[in-house]
């Protein structure tokens, strides 16, 4: 029988708990909607990688997922202190809050993503519709 993916980054970490792949371990649980247990796994992980944006922003997405918007949000702060100018973190948060259908909170980093990334049309189409979503437009 097939490892899960699960399986096969437990056995990994167990192997290495300083190996990266407690990142894709986070997201198979995110996946599997395991979320305390992503939450957990990125707390190990960033004990060290402690600069891993992924990490924080997988954090971030699992609180949500959890009903704790607010806690989230410390996390993606977290993710964008470590690179200001990365348009990664931008990318990835904007991509969890839309997906939730956070609008106002999606607004000021998909603006921030964008001027980071001017020629990425991915990024200009979701502010514009996030933008016609809070104005009362389709989503």
């Amino acid at each position: 029988m097939a490892k899960s993916l699960v399986d096969k980054y437990e056995q990994i970490l167990a192997q290495d708990p300083a190996s990266t792949a407690f990142v894709e371990l986070a997201k198979a649980l995110i996946d599997k909607d395991d979320h305390a247990r992503a939450i957990d796994v990125c707390r190990q992980g960033l004990a060290h990688h402690p600069q891993s944006v992924v990490a924080r922003v997988l954090w971030g997405k699992a609180l949500i997922n959890l009903g704790r918007p607010a806690e989230a949000m410390g996390q993606f702060d977290h993710a964008i202190a470590i690179d200001r100018e990365n348009p990664h973190a931008y990318n990835l948060i904007s991509e969890v809050l839309l997906h939730k259908r956070l609008y106002r909170s999606a607004l000021p980093l998909l603006r921030k993503a964008v001027v980071l990334q001017p020629n990425d049309g991915r990024l200009r189409s979701w502010l514009e519709q996030t933008q016609a979503a809070l104005n009362g437009g389709p989503a």
